[in-house]
């Protein structure tokens, strides 16, 4: 079966089904899963590198319990109002947010009985300075984002070039995830190098294909 490359807008999709479950998310996914059963914790951090998918697993828990109020740590200013009608948070990139306003919201949220989850690319320990703060979080159950195994690089490239508008026979995914470094941030690049190569050249994205880009690259590596 041939597959086209069309230029399509790059939308991703965030629902629960597209979520793919393996090793290297599972502790992470069980955790959410099991709320409102956590335990007595107060809330959790769930690390990962960029591109490994904590947006998208806060989505499916957002879909699970729609009373959930999100926020983006790097829309929230030091003066960003709390409202505590809610119960249920997640802030995504708190490692972006001012480490004042994140410690007056782990209080806050403390004294009135809320929960929370806070996604971070980086463990406090690399960015916050704050003492009081960092003591808080390091008292929050964690969970990594581990690099990809090979059924969670074969989904993403899978997602990620399917978001595209790009359909890929199944087999030559499963061949390029042989022949390149397991990263998040390596899956991107080739969705993307993929889509643009070919597109400029009509090419199908076939084993060949493939094969002829990497041996490119071992004498002049193509950039985006």
């Amino acid at each position: 079966m041939k597959q086209l490359a069309f230029s399509f807008p790059n939308i991703p999709t965030y629902n629960a089904d597209s979520y793919v479950v393996s090793d290297c998310n599972v502790d992470a996914y069980r955790w959410l899963q099991a709320y409102p059963n956590w335990s007595g914790a107060i809330g959790s951090i769930i690390l990962g590198d960029q591109l490994s998918g904590k947006t998208h697993l806060c989505h499916t828990f957002i879909e699970k319990h729609k009373s959930v109020r999100s926020l983006n740590g790097h829309v929230c200013s030091a003066h960003h109002p709390f409202d505590f009608k809610d119960s249920l948070f997640i802030i995504d990139d708190a490692d972006q947010a001012p480490a004042p306003w994140l410690f007056h919201f782990f209080n806050h949220a403390k004294e009135k009985g809320a929960q929370f989850v806070l996604t971070m690319t980086h463990p406090h320990q690399d960015w916050c300075r704050l003492k009081d703060l960092s003591s808080r979080l390091a008292t929050l159950p964690t969970f990594q984002l581990n690099l990809p195994d090979d059924a969670m690089m074969l989904a993403l490239l899978k997602k990620n070039l399917a978001d595209r508008g790009v359909f890929v026979d199944e087999p030559v995914l499963v061949y390029l995830g042989q022949h390149i470094d397991r990263s998040y941030a390596m899956a991107d690049y080739w969705v993307q190098l993929l889509e643009r190569l070919s597109a400029e050249q009509k090419r199908n994205i076939t084993i060949a294909f493939i094969r002829g880009i990497l041996n490119d690259m071992k004498d002049a590596p193509i950039g985006l």
